[in-house]
């Protein structure tokens, strides 16, 4: 099973902007490039929800 990640800056505008995806199992922190925002975000694993 796959864990969807959007971006969390772009959530806050309204939007759902899909960064990645990750495996359900996955544990850390990542930094994904939103195109939107021109930038890497730091995402914790740990924290995201399936």
């Amino acid at each position: 099973m796959k864990k969807y990640i959007y971006c969390p800056e772009c959530a806050k505008r309204g939007k759902k902007k899909l960064l990645g995806a990750v495996e359900e199992g996955s544990k850390g922190t990542v930094y994904l490039w939103c195109k939107e925002d021109k930038k890497a975000v730091k995402i914790n694993l740990n924290k995201v929800e399936p």
